[in-house]
């Protein structure tokens, strides 16, 4: 009675390089945007426009999120995967 089952966690999304990550991110990303528009239809069915709108604003930014990740793949595809690292190792040591 009460026992946790904390073996029931849900699926790891662990990339082995880059763009293993960034896919796995991607992932995730679409799920919350998923769950924030699941959020938002139950808000506005109970007419808890104050939290829908707050809800929306977070969407934004989930979308936001899931551009940024689309636009860092398609530079893998387009430049590959060598140019893609050197560049961002050049922007990492430029800001030290």
């Amino acid at each position: 009675e009460g026992i946790p089952n904390l073996q029931d966690l849900g699926k790891l999304h662990i990339g082995e390089n880059v763009k293993e990550m960034l896919e796995c991110d991607l992932k995730i990303e679409h799920d919350g945007r998923n769950d924030y528009i699941e959020a938002i239809t139950y808000c506005e069915s109970v007419k808890d426009y104050v939290t829908r709108d707050l809800l929306r604003d977070l969407l934004a930014d989930e979308e936001g999120h899931i551009d940024h990740i689309e636009t860092q793949l398609k530079l893998i595809e387009q430049v590959g995967i060598q140019n893609y690292l050197q560049k961002h190792m050049a922007l990492a040591t430029d800001e030290e």
